[in-house]
């Protein structure tokens, strides 16, 4: 199976590293794939760490396409909240949702990024 590539708004967040990946993966092999990975435009949307832990696990992905009119308040609402991001991160999250959704206010942006 050919590896996917990450769609350059899933990369705007930080992947898991270390002990969290290593736990995801553990459950994913236990439990199997309980949420389906989210492709647009040919790429993985959200789901890269799930997508990762499937590959290492031998773990079949299960995919579905996003068909929404907003990916990146899609990715947003996805993972802003469950994740653990720093000051930094977070002020860095929100300058790249600038650049990447122009007619999109600031603040329309910001909001939800640094609600973590």
């Amino acid at each position: 199976m050919e590896e996917l590539q990450y769609h350059p708004i899933a990369e705007l967040l930080p992947a898991l590293q270390g002990t969290e990946l290593r736990k995801l993966a553990s459950d994913i092999k236990a439990n199997g794939l309980l949420e389906p990975i989210v492709l647009y435009e040919g790429m993985i949307l959200d789901g890269r760490n799930r997508y990762q832990c499937c590959l290492t696990e031998s773990v079949e992905p299960r995919f579905v396409l996003y068909e929404g009119q907003d990916p990146v308040g899609f990715v947003i609402s996805k993972n802003i909240l469950r994740r653990h991001l720093t000051t930094r991160e977070q002020t860095k999250l929100t300058k790249d949702l600038i650049k990447l959704a122009p007619l999109k206010s600031d603040r329309a942006i910001a909001k939800p990024a640094s609600s973590a």
